[in-house]
């Protein structure tokens, strides 16, 4: 009896097996189907590609992991032509229990699915998409706050980093709020670089570093339109002189302070990875950073 049972289980575990690789070759069809149509016939790709993932969900309901990558798939390729569809779909992801974010991930880097958080990025770049400001950055908050982004390859963190402080800047751009657009990508570049300023370690300094060049170029350029470099120069300047070093309470048993400084009446706090950081460390790090460098060129 106890063979049987025991067999009953294996087979029961090799169906289930067999059923769920079924199901993710189908999601694979789709994906090459998806691929294929940035060369040549992409409405039928795109169309065979939703076909694909449909079927997933309509035949495999029981298979959470394939389900959740098929509708974020099927979001995915929405996004085109039928923006509101793509934006039903992405939150019925968020809101559905039976997604699970520590999925395996998608994309190269990612450890995990995130699929809670990258529908919040996808959500906030189609309402960038319909003028809906507002709108996208809340979307931005979730996404930074709500359904955070979870891993542990640092280079993955600061690529979404640098997403939402991108996103955050358009739309603030677009609305007009110039220091809340120069705050969006300044603040978010020197809180990294002088978080992970390490004099001993070039080599892991020049790697956060690489993330912002660009993000610095496209920071002075608006800043140039705006305030005008020169003068964004001297009241950044005239406001690091007069920064605060404050203690950090979230991290009160580390000893880790930040530096707080207003410029256009916007409170920056740069945070340090160094317990008991002082006035001059600060100074001399922000000195130190990809944008203000760029900036004294």
């Amino acid at each position: 009896m106890l063979k049987k049972i025991t067999l009953y289980i294996l087979l029961l575990f090799s169906v289930n097996y067999i059923t769920a690789q079924t199901a993710d070759s189908y999601i694979g069809l789709g994906e090459n189907m998806e691929k294929g149509s940035k060369t040549k016939n992409a409405a039928y790709r795109l169309d065979s590609a939703l076909y694909y993932y449909r079927y997933v969900l309509d035949n495999f309901p029981t298979f959470r992991q394939e389900c959740s990558k098929a509708m974020f798939r099927i979001a995915g390729v929405l996004e085109k032509d039928s923006i509101n569809e793509s934006i039903r779909w992405y939150n019925r992801i968020i809101t559905s229990p039976n997604v699970n974010d520590k999925d395996k991930g998608m994309e190269v880097m990612e450890v995990y699915a995130n699929y809670r958080h990258n529908s919040c990025l996808r959500l906030a770049t189609l309402y960038l998409r319909k003028r809906n400001y507002d709108e996208a950055l809340q979307w931005l908050y979730n996404a930074q706050y709500v359904y955070k982004y979870e891993t542990y390859v640092g280079t993955a963190f600061e690529n979404k980093m640098v997403s939402i402080a991108t996103i955050k800047f358009e739309s603030y751009k677009s609305l007009d709020y110039q220091d809340s657009a120069i705050y969006a990508l300044v603040h978010k570049m020197l809180d990294t670089d002088v978080k992970y300023y390490l004099k001993e370690m070039d080599e892991t300094k020049n790697n956060v570093v690489d993330h912002y060049t660009k993000v610095a170029k496209i920071a002075i350029k608006y800043i140039d339109q705006t305030r005008g470099k020169e003068e964004f120069k001297l009241a950044f300047n005239k406001a690091i002189k007069k920064l605060k070093v404050k203690k950090d309470k979230d991290r009160k048993s580390e000893k880790l302070t930040y530096a707080s400084f207003k410029l256009y009446n916007i409170e920056y706090r740069i945070h340090s990875s160094i317990p008991k950081h002082r006035k001059v460390q600060f100074m001399n790090e922000i000195m130190a950073s990809t944008f203000y460098l760029q900036l004294q060129e």
